[in-house]
């Protein structure tokens, strides 16, 4: 059975630990896009993405880390 509660923990800790990454590909994709189809449609999507990343990057810094588990 897939374990997708723990699925959704390892995709919130690549957000975290990748937020500024992220954020720049949003913002060059969002500028080409912007440039093609227009600006004002785009910016409220690169707003509301950002901000996304932002609420992971925060909840995973308040959070309280993890024992690590031991590998086989």
């Amino acid at each position: 059975m897939v374990d997708f509660g723990g699925l959704a923990d390892k995709a919130k800790d690549l957000v975290a630990d990748h937020a500024d990454q992220i954020k720049s590909g949003v913002d060059k994709a969002g500028d080409f896009v912007g440039d093609k189809i227009g600006h004002d449609k785009v910016d409220g999507i690169e707003d509301k993405i950002t901000g996304f990343v932002d609420k992971i990057k925060a909840e995973q810094d308040a959070a309280p880390d993890a024992a690590p588990e031991a590998t086989p």
